[in-house]
């Protein structure tokens, strides 16, 4: 599902303009970033985690000739963890 979908579908079920629901989700995910730049992570309970990982400089080979090609500098990334009931909830419906 892209965006507008998205938005179209959260705005129908709040019974809010299409504008008005597409700066709210603007606003939350805004959040969330300034929340992961400031914190190492961001928990909805039941829902999942969002945590800032660093993940370590490494060098590169290619697998054929085992050279070294290319050198990825240290970087901060974001992993997410699913929560116990989001979890069990998806698994629910791929089961059927």
């Amino acid at each position: 599902m892209h965006r507008a979908a998205f938005v179209t579908n959260l705005s129908k079920k709040l019974n809010l303009p299409y504008k008005d629901t597409g700066k709210i989700l603007d606003v939350i995910f805004s959040e969330i970033e300034d929340t992961l730049i400031k914190e190492d992570q961001l928990t909805f309970p039941g829902f999942g985690t969002f945590k800032s990982a660093i993940v370590k400089a490494k060098t590169m080979k290619t697998p054929i000739t085992g050279d070294k090609i290319l050198h990825i500098e240290e970087k901060r990334t974001v992993r997410f963890k699913l929560g116990s009931y989001f979890k069990e909830k998806v698994n629910t419906l791929k089961n059927k």
